[in-house]
């Protein structure tokens, strides 16, 4: 399991010396940028600490006893997962009490068939006050071994109480070229279009694996075209493509829009490439005064906010290539 995790090889050598030298503690805080990886860590760990075959290699699971098994499978009855429940519209809930104190419960007995249990709480920030109360309780009075991992991007949120009784490990956004090489690995796409997926990413997997790359290259091709040489015809066509996009895919369009002047922005400020998301930018950063781009930047963050309630999609983009296509 660990081999399978990109990136983040400080934290999981730490992780895997705990292991080691049996010093794990009650509690940990795993921070980080969220889709970056910090559960897929979670479960390696406790995999590690489960698997009876982890310390005659390496602290590494072997994936294939009956722990590992159950653990793969989601039904090891000595770990615990808690988490924000979704809504019918799809709305992140709050952690409310009831998970817990039923946690709380269910600790109170011995490892049925592990050497210890773990608890982890995926997205700790969203508990409310009384879940929060309850699992300090815990934290306070630990049940005999017990591990807890409690997962956030945002650690500040937490009490600090909460936070004073945990190990906190910080996971950092994963380097654009481990990103890269597996996104090209898994995707079976070309560098170039990996590297800008990557940075698009910001260094979270998730993130990198739900980007389309015929979308991002269709869009951009599209656009960049545009800026060269626009007829009106061209303009409603593109307006007309991208208009017929589901809601999450017209967010990916402005997203791709505004992150290309701003590194035509870098370009004219700083100079370089190696750090764009859009090499492209360069060349055009040589032809598009920076107040052309601040302008359109500043439509493109006005015809986002004006497509939560727009009816007409098409005319909203047609306006809004219109003016880009303008220098």
């Amino acid at each position: 399991m660990w081999p399978s995790i990109i990136g983040h090889s400080r934290q999981i050598a730490e992780l895997k010396r705990a292991v080691e030298f049996a010093r794990v503690p009650n509690a940990y805080i795993f921070s980080g940028p969220r889709g970056i990886g910090k559960r897929r860590v979670a479960d390696a760990f406790t995999a590690a600490l489960f698997c009876a075959e982890a310390r005659s290699r390496g602290m590494a699971p072997c994936g294939e006893c009956a722990s590992c098994r159950k653990l793969a499978g989601g039904n090891h009855p000595d770990r615990f997962t808690i988490e924000p429940e979704e809504s019918e519209r799809g709305a992140v809930q709050s952690i409310k009490i009831d998970p817990l104190r039923e946690l709380q419960a269910s600790l109170q007995f011995k490892p049925l068939e592990a050497p210890a249990k773990v608890a982890v709480i995926d997205g700790a920030d969203r508990m409310m006050d009384a879940a929060a109360n309850s699992l300090l309780k815990i934290l306070e009075e630990p049940p005999e071994r017990t591990h807890f991992i409690l997962i956030t991007p945002f650690p500040q949120r937490l009490l600090p109480t909460i936070r004073s009784r945990c190990r906190h490990i910080a996971f950092s956004p994963i380097p654009d070229a481990e990103l890269a090489a597996e996104i090209a690995r898994q995707r079976e796409i070309p560098e170039r279009e990996a590297v800008r997926i990557a940075r698009l990413a910001g260094g979270s997997m998730g993130t990198a694996m739900a980007l389309d790359p015929e979308l991002v290259e269709g869009v951009l091709g599209r656009f960049i075209a545009l800026t060269k040489k626009a007829s009106s015809a061209d303009i409603f066509e593109t307006a007309q493509a991208w208009k017929d996009l589901d809601p999450g895919k017209i967010l990916l369009v402005f997203d791709l829009l505004a992150s290309f002047y701003r590194d035509l922005l870098r370009v004219q400020a700083v100079g370089g490439e190696s750090e764009l998301i859009h090499p492209e930018a360069a060349a055009m950063a040589l032809s598009c005064p920076a107040e052309h781009a601040l302008r359109c930047l500043s439509e493109i963050d006005a015809t986002r906010l004006a497509a939560e309630t727009s009816a007409n999609k098409q005319l909203m983009f047609e306006q809004l290539l219109f003016t880009l296509s303008r220098q």
